[in-house]
């Protein structure tokens, strides 16, 4: 009887040490958490506030940093898209150089150069993977750039492959992945993350068995086209679109944890009412919100850096709420209504990405987060967030409900009229009650306390 005893114990045990181990396992996959950040290198040309160069980055923030955009001739190679900007011949800026160099600060960083992004499109792409010489041209002609500028890896960014071309876009994918880590060098995609766009262009298993990381682009889930107010990175939602929704699903279709990097913006979308009888989610717009004045161009009406969303509600008057079910804030004055992500924001989406063991953080982009502290919560507030809580492993998250009184989605009904009328005293006093100020120096100094403990 006590031999059956016996075993039946060491049965037990060797179960739950199993268990255990397969668990121990899945987090030490996981640990190595990445923040990936994206310089978009034309905020060179940006004036005032909003001017942003290679030497205004804190290259210890980050994990990876990526170089955007090249692109692409039409012979397949690779091409400086600001050839003056680039490269350091012809009196140029010599950015490529200078942007190398920042390992001379965090040498553990990874420099990488991306290829692609919304503006070049697809067609290029497509005649690649469709033509051997052209893919053999593209190939060798990335691992030239990499090898000649000492970059790390390789991020590829195409927007979008079309259905027919998902084999194609795996057999590109596969082949530069044996050349690039024969050369010891990485190489990641950027993808979008909804479930319609993943059905149509990606076979998910089979890309992120070629990639190193997979990060998915978390935002512009909403925008004009609704002709209506909208979240665009909502953590979670009722329509299914929301970071919550793309991640169940990618990872629904094989994709791993660890390699999985949620798309967080530093900008907002916004947009011009058609009324100002309601500020709530999915009122009617009349068109893209206005043009800001940090970034100071017609073509960048609906879009607006965090640094002028947080100035805006400091010194302008605008009002922030805090939408519940989408755990995400927007903030609006009189016909402009902007949906972004701030502190509170980022930081549930970071106890989200935690919680999943997912692998880490990717930030469009780096040059619209507060980099000159005109708030008052630091120099990158929302990238040094992120730096604590995965690289710093300081997983503790602060309950910001408590020590914000936020107005809800639910609750927001100002009128036009009301808006009026009332007083500048009035329109003070429900910029505290909506955005209270110091909450976020709050978060800043205890966070600043916990590094100087340890």
């Amino acid at each position: 009887m006590k031999v059956v005893f016996i075993a039946l114990l060491s049965l037990i045990f060797l179960e739950n040490f199993s268990i255990a181990l397969s668990e121990n396992e899945d987090n030490e996959i996981g640990d190595d958490k990445k923040v990936v950040c994206y310089f978009g290198s034309w905020s060179y040309y940006r004036l005032g506030k909003a001017k942003f160069t290679v030497d205004d980055i804190e290259p210890q923030l980050c994990t990876h940093i990526m170089y955007t955009f090249f692109g692409v001739h039409d012979n397949g190679t690779y091409k400086s898209l600001d050839p003056y900007l680039d490269y350091s011949e012809n009196d140029g800026q010599g950015y490529v150089s200078k942007f190398i160099k920042l390992k001379e600060k965090n040498p553990s960083v990874k420099l990488m150069i991306s290829i692609g992004g919304w503006s070049m499109g697809g067609e290029m792409f497509s005649n690649i993977v469709s033509n051997s010489t052209l893919r053999k041209n593209f190939i060798l002609s990335v691992l030239d750039l990499l090898q000649k500028f000492n970059f790390d890896g390789f991020d590829f960014d195409w927007e979008y492959p079309k259905e027919d071309e998902k084999e194609k876009f795996i057999k590109l994918l596969k082949n530069l992945k044996n050349k690039l880590h024969a050369a010891g060098k990485l190489l990641t995609i950027a993808v979008g993350a909804t479930s319609s766009r993943a059905q149509e262009s990606y076979d998910i298993p089979k890309i992120a068995a070629e990639v190193d990381f997979i990060n998915l682009m978390t935002y512009d889930l909403h925008g004009i086209w609704d002709r209506k107010t909208g979240i665009h990175s909502p953590l979670y939602a009722n329509d299914q679109l929301s970071v919550d929704d793309c991640v169940k699903y990618w990872l629904a279709q094989g994709c791993p944890k660890h390699k999985l990097i949620i798309g967080i913006p530093l900008y907002g979308r916004s947009f011009s009412l058609s009324s100002t009888k309601s500020y709530r989610i999915g009122q009617p717009i009349s068109a893209a919100g206005k043009a800001g004045n940090f970034l100071k161009s017609a073509d960048t009406a609906g879009n607006l850096p965090y640094n002028e969303i947080c100035f805006n509600i400091n010194n302008k008057k605008w009002i922030r709420v805090f939408a519940k079910t989408e755990k995400t804030p927007y903030a609006y004055k009189k016909d402009q209504w902007v949906s972004y992500d701030d502190l509170q924001s980022i930081d549930l989406k970071l106890d989200y990405i935690l919680s999943k063991n997912l692998g880490g953080a990717m930030f469009w982009s780096i040059e619209t987060d507060d980099f000159g502290n005109i708030c008052g919560d630091g120099k990158f507030p929302l990238l040094s967030l992120a730096h604590r809580r995965l690289i710093l492993n300081d997983e503790s998250s602060e309950n910001f409900e408590s020590t914000e009184n936020n107005s809800s989605d639910d609750e927001e009904e100002s009128t036009s009229d009301e808006c009026e009328e009332s007083s500048e005293e009035e329109e003070e006093e429900e910029n505290d009650r909506n955005f209270n100020v110091p909450f976020f120096i709050q978060i800043i100094q205890k966070y600043k306390q916990r590094a100087i403990k340890s």
